[in-house]
């Protein structure tokens, strides 16, 4: 058989002497512009967002690939995210914590590069936060205020949209024209005009270019290197048993868990400081780091935030005028709306992570396709031949089998991309959580040792089951950058005005939301939208930058009025019928300054329903929205669900969250998600494994399936019914 070595390298991409090339001369420096879908925002919102990454000229640059963006009160952030970079853009979307007091808010933008120069080169502008559903006296009313029509800017592109006047749920048509050929990134934003007041003139990306020659260009030290791969996680090595810096150099491996086998090697440096220049980690993960001293020292490593800390600014008062209460309430209903009935696709997702070893294994084995034996050792000798336990020197070891089918003692092992080098953690592991074990055979270098075969045992849950950090392990929850979320836009087409979907509301106040329009080098485009329940004025925004540098834009505006087909009669039927007991029970002294807020809507049947509880305190932080009707403010979200003997409970799949960690919390033990997902089965669908976030399903009864974690039989019948639901699917 032929053997092979691959070579898994600190640096990847960036070649050494470019490292010293920006130490010595000190001249590269990256700036960044974000492109908002509207300025103005109510608590709870989604704030969709934009990224260019350019040099101090304003030409694109694309060595960073992560930027980072907070929402910031006076220093603290509200809101944060790490926005994964290509080609020197990247998009992302910060959901507005519902907590958030009514003021202005610093958007910050910057790269870990750009800490280097400090606070003074990071990108900033103002965004206006209502919170309509909290109370605050110290937010002044001012009858006088109102609103000086945005200007156009510096233009160089036409825009325009296919009406002057759309109806609500009609298709429509932006025309964009006047575009360069050599377009670098483009984006357009269709989104309610807005009525509020800024402090500052709205941000345009060719203002933002002119500021660059006035940026501070000073020389600094470039401690920080940039983000030229993806994120690099830094931290202090400490000495385990005292807490204390130290200077020694253990081998390290950081892995990632999940069903990729992502693995990247430690650099200590003089100062004690560690780094991992990963691969990509979009989302919520355990990172596992794996010690080697060669001895029984122990360390660990604290790890440091890659946020930037901020300076004290106190950002101007808020005012609001009693004039744009109905507008307000009208969005705020529109909110609450869409959440009750459209959260799962609200937050739907489009990227899938890469692995950092592209490699395929040699050898895949799915565990349900064998017969399944309580120890992994009588697994490895009746079917999977490449692994195998032994003993040296009285001590257990697993390894991958070589090409001479010796076991070497010296090979990486993995558990949900984990690297754990305790092979009695796997001899003692219940196989039943394993999903796949995979073999690379050969030899792999990581962090200066070099290992003969890597196994890597994925689990159901890919979350690390059993596994706790110890002597020569530390287990970190870890948030990598943004998965890329789907902008909801529906297309009011002819079949879909007979369909049901016509029924659902859809209070949009941004239409449409594309963050990299491809223009394939034509002068001219034509971008499909469609108009929302929300009557009013809009504006359509289109920024972007050519491969020279030149900003790019055009704005145009249209307006949506009433319109008399049926879906706008159910949705206005709706809006009807919940505002007179909103204007009766909402505000009643005065504007954003009552001590109630809405706890009881009194509605007819036919009319769908949330409630709204909160308290009548200015200190409250927590709203929470339920199905409901006729409810009282002492009402529980389960409630109604408690009633029935065979519901347990009602749960909403939170991101991350699977069947199997409902079952283990209300029943002990993960095999019994096949009863939840039975129960649900109208809701979920024929596939289990696709359950998104925000979709709310009922676990049923013990009762109701003879569930008892203590009893061998229940425990055998649940994984009989595990076996015939999962040979169905597909994989």
């Amino acid at each position: 058989m032929k053997t092979q070595t691959i070579v898994v390298l600190w640096i990847l991409f960036l070649p050494l002497f470019a490292i010293e090339s920006i130490q010595a001369e000190n001249s590269l420096r990256e700036r960044i512009y974000i492109q908002t879908d509207k300025q103005v925002y109510l608590a709870g919102e989604q704030l969709w967002l934009k990224l260019y990454l350019t040099d101090a000229q304003g030409n694109p640059q694309s060595l960073s690939k992560i930027g980072y963006v907070e929402l910031i009160d006076e220093n603290m952030p509200q809101t944060r995210q790490k926005i994964a970079i290509e080609n020197g853009t990247g998009s992302g979307m910060l959901m507005l914590p519902s907590q958030l007091a009514t003021g202005y808010y610093r958007l910050i933008a910057y790269t870990r590069y750009m800490q280097n120069e400090g606070e003074t080169v990071y990108f900033q502008k103002y965004i206006g936060v209502v919170n309509t559903l909290r109370t605050d006296r110290r937010i002044r009313t001012d009858t006088s205020l109102y609103v000086q029509p945005v200007s156009s800017g510096s233009n160089n592109l036409s825009v325009s949209s296919s009406n002057d006047i759309y109806a609500t749920r009609m298709q429509g048509e932006i025309r964009i024209d006047g575009l360069p050929n050599n377009v670098h990134s483009l984006a357009v934003s269709v989104a309610g005009e807005e009525f509020i007041p800024l402090p500052d003139e709205e941000p345009t990306l060719p203002a933002w270019k002119q500021t660059l020659s006035s940026s501070a260009k000073k020389d600094f030290q470039p401690y920080l290197l940039p983000e030229y791969e993806w994120i690099i996680i830094s931290g202090q090595l400490v000495d385990a048993q005292t807490g204390e810096p130290t200077h020694d150099k253990p081998g390290m491996i950081l892995g990632v868990s999940d069903d990729a086998l992502r693995v990247s090697g430690g650099e200590v440096h003089d100062n004690g400081q560690v780094s991992f220049h990963t691969g990509q980690i979009t989302g919520r993960h355990k990172l596992g780091i794996a010690f080697f001293p060669g001895n029984d020292h122990t360390y660990n490593v604290k790890l440091q935030s890659p946020f930037a800390a901020h300076t004290l600014e106190s950002p101007p008062r808020f005012a609001l005028n009693p004039a744009w209460e109905e507008r307000l309430i009208q969005r705020s209903v529109g909110v609450q709306v869409m959440y009750t009935y459209l959260l799962d696709s609200l937050y739907l997702q489009s990227n899938i992570p890469l692995p950092h070893i592209r490699w395929k294994p040699d050898y895949s084995y799915i565990l349900d396709e064998y017969n399944r034996f309580d120890r992994l050792n009588t697994m490895f000798i009746e079917f999977i031949p490449y692994l195998g336990f032994h003993t040296v020197s009285g001590k257990r070891l697993l390894s991958v089998r070589t090409a001479e089918y010796t076991l070497s003692g010296n090979s990486l092992m993995l558990l949900d991309g984990v690297p754990v080098n305790d092979a009695e953690f796997f001899y003692n592991l219940n196989t039943r959580v394993l999903k796949r074990v995979d073999v690379y055979r050969g030899r792999f270098f990581i962090a200066g040792h070099i290992f003969d075969g890597v196994g890597s045992f994925v689990s159901f849950d890919n979350n690390c089951p059993g596994l706790q950090s110890g002597d020569f392990l530390q287990l970190e929850e870890y948030e990598g950058t943004q998965p890329v979320f789907r902008f909801y836009a529906p297309a009011y087409t002819e079949d879909i005005m007979v369909d049901e979907k016509r029924r659902i509301p859809d209070y949009r106040h941004t239409l449409l939301w594309e963050p990299e329009v491809q223009t394939n080098g034509q002068s001219s485009l034509v971008i499909p939208f469609s108009t929302s329940d929300l009557t009013g004025d809009y504006r359509i925004t289109v920024e972007g930058l050519t491969r020279d540098g030149q900003p790019l834009r055009g704005v145009a505006r249209f307006r949506v009025g009433a319109s008399l087909s049926i879906d706008t009669m159910l949705s206005e039927q709706v809006m009807a019928e919940i505002n007179p007991a909103i204007n009766t029970t909402f505000m009643q002294s005065e504007f954003i300054g009552t001590d109630t807020i809405i706890t009881e809507l009194a509605l007819p049947d036919s009319v769908p329903v949330f409630r709204l509880d909160a308290s009548t305190t200015m200190s409250d932080t927590t709203t929470v929205m339920t199905a409901s009707r006729q409810v009282s403010a002492t009402t529980t979200p389960t409630t109604a669900a408690s009633a029935n003997n065979e519901v347990l409970a009602r749960v909403r799949i939170a991101p991350g969250e699977r069947l199997t960690l409902i079952a283990e919390k209300y029943y002990g033990l993960k095999v019994f998600w096949v009863y939840i997902y039975v129960y649900n089965k109208a809701t979920i669908g024929s596939n289990p494994n696709l359950v998104p976030a925000g979709m709310e399903l009922l676990v049923p009864a013990k009762e109701m399936y003879d569930i008892d974690a203590s009893n061998p039989d229940s425990v055998e019948k649940a994984t009989a019914l595990e076996r015939s639901i999962t040979g169905g699917i597909e994989r």
